[in-house]
């Protein structure tokens, strides 16, 4: 018997040997920190924590654990491009979420808003025209795949063997070093600017980027020169002219409407106020998308779903081309995001049209930090 189990081990030896590395590397960078845990961190007032993992994504569910312990007056909910929203941005004595990155989908909303059961005092949506594609079909399966629970050992064993090649390959494209992964990561605090006191997951580690406290991402090494994201923009630019789009009959999505529709009501009916705004996009992407039919129904957006929001006393911003803010494309982190400075510009331009918003808001601070801002990836 003894005979037979060492012969055991030798045959599982080079399996161990294959998974050490990329274990050793997930384990000492945090990847494998269990979803409480990072929450217990993230809820605590005192230290900052960046959450930012290379090979997982359960920010959906991730976000719904926050928001249901936090319960925040405000919550920002959208797509990617709200995320540089920051809680600094409103009173000292608002509490503030950003939910960003959980939504891709116009019915994915309601969803999310339904299964976390909080009732903010005020909801700041994106409305994303790319939602209104007359060629997409509603799907709710999707959102409602992505809040659900996993279980730590199951998490833990799906990313270790889903993940090990990745490790490998990431390493040998230099992607991360063993000096850069191995240095401590949990605990002196840093006098740098927006420097967190601790990160955890390989991308927080290593490329200083991941979510905040507040829900909010910081970009850290995806933050690039001026010139550098005009490149950016070029290549969102280049991705349009090449992308081949389906074909419809509609112009415009009667379905996403009726999806908007059922999410306004939702918070009519729970005493939640919505503040929409269709996202600042670069001036030189929206000019882009002016040459291509298929995309006509970007620049319906407004017209076709500002009806919706005036039905139920809601208030809808458009802000599709940056350039109506006063904002250069300079302030783009590519093609498609905005910085923090210019997302300043947005929240500044709603609270001086809408009362609700501007109680939570002190608008001539927010003046002051955009003019003086030195730093527009970390305005305040």
């Amino acid at each position: 018997m003894r005979t037979f189990f060492k012969k055991i081990l030798i045959l599982l030896l080079p399996v161990f040997a294959l998974f050490a590395f990329p274990v050793a590397v997930q384990i000492k960078s945090g990847e494998l920190t269990p979803l409480s845990t990072i929450i217990a961190a993230q809820l605590s007032t005192s230290t900052a924590v960046l959450y930012g993992s290379a090979y997982s994504d359960q920010t959906t569910y991730f976000k719904q654990q926050m928001i249901q312990k936090l319960n925040p007056e405000i919550l920002a909910l959208g797509n990617s491009k709200i995320l540089t929203m920051r809680r600094e941005f409103f009173d000292a004595s608002t509490t503030f979420y950003n939910a960003g990155g959980t939504t891709a989908a116009i019915e994915d909303y309601r969803v999310f808003l339904e299964k976390s059961g909080v009732y903010p005092n005020i909801v700041i949506i994106t409305v994303e025209p790319l939602n209104f594609d007359p060629t997409l079909s509603i799907n709710t399966s999707v959102e409602l795949q992505k809040l659900q629970p996993i279980s730590t050992l199951s998490e833990d064993t799906n990313l270790i063997t889903d993940s090990w090649s990745s490790v490998y390959e990431d390493y040998a494209l230099q992607k991360f070093t063993l000096g850069e992964m191995f240095r401590a990561s949990g605990g002196a605090e840093n006098n740098a600017t927006d420097t967190p006191e601790r990160t955890i997951g390989l991308n927080a580690l290593i490329n200083d980027s991941g979510t905040r406290n507040d829900g909010s991402y910081h970009y850290g090494k995806q933050y690039v020169g001026d010139q550098g994201r005009i490149d950016r923009i070029n290549d969102a630019i280049n991705f349009l002219e090449h992308k081949q789009e389906a074909s419809s009959t509609e112009s415009f999505s009667t379905e996403a409407v009726n999806e908007l529709d059922s999410l306004l009501a939702y918070c009519k009916a729970h005493n939640i106020y919505v503040i929409g705004y269709i996202p600042p996009t670069p001036h030189a992407v929206a000019l882009a998308y002016q040459q291509f039919p298929s995309y006509d129904y970007i620049f319906q957006t407004y017209a076709k779903t500002d009806p919706t929001f005036k039905k139920y006393g809601f208030t809808l911003f458009n802000f599709f081309d940056m350039a109506s803010l006063g904002a250069p494309d300079t302030e783009a982190i590519d093609g498609y995001h905005t910085d923090e400075k210019t997302m300043l510009r947005v929240l500044i331009s709603m609270a001086e049209s809408d009362k609700t918003l501007a109680g939570a808001v002190d608008v001539s601070r927010l003046k002051q930090a955009l003019n003086t801002a030195a730093d527009p990836n970390n305005v305040l």
